[in-house]
């Protein structure tokens, strides 16, 4: 701000006598220079609480512009944020989907190895009763075997017999 500030005018019926040289002789006489001294002096006076207004006004107004600055950086952190967690939100839900996908097929899967399973336990029951049935079978035909020769009585030809116990203890491994 600039020190030479425009004067007013002095109030009428105030008398003020200058006088150019200084030597005034009249007593109520100033010197231009008195007088604009004068006139600085007040204004300053008047003033200065104004301009530390305006200082104190202006730095607040820093303040509220950074504060205003951080609050719009703030912003636009959140809406980016946001923008990131709303993408990460339908990548999980995605994910949620494929699992639900996946886990549907697993118990679909489940569900078909269970039934397979209670298959294979019902067939290995029902094949455990035809080995006990062969073995004994298998015993007794044997007992007829050791009682004739191969073409004796009874009317039963013995090789039949010896070539079916024969592959029944093939199929069941040799074992007899």
């Amino acid at each position: 701000m600039s020190t030479d500030i425009e004067l007013l005018p002095l109030p009428e019926g105030v008398d003020v006598i200058f006088s150019p040289d200084g030597n005034g002789a009249a007593l109520d006489v100033f010197t231009a220079e008195q007088v604009q001294d004068y006139a600085h002096v007040n204004v300053a006076r008047a003033t200065e609480p104004l301009i530390a207004e305006i200082e104190a006004l202006k730095s607040d107004l820093h303040e509220y512009q950074d504060a205003a600055l951080n609050e719009h950086e703030y912003g636009q952190r959140m809406l980016n944020e946001n923008g990131s967690l709303r993408a990460r939100i339908e990548r999980q839900k995605d994910l949620i989907e494929s699992l639900r996908v996946d886990v549907e097929a697993w118990k679909a899967s489940h569900s078909m190895l269970t039934d397979t399973c209670h298959h294979f336990q019902s067939l290995a029951k029902r094949r455990a009763k035809v080995v006990d049935i062969e073995d004994d079978l298998v015993e007794r035909l044997r007992l007829l075997e050791q009682d004739h020769e191969p073409d004796g009585w009874p009317a039963v030809r013995m090789r039949d017999i010896t070539a079916l116990l024969d592959a029944l203890d093939a199929q069941q491994g040799g074992e007899s």
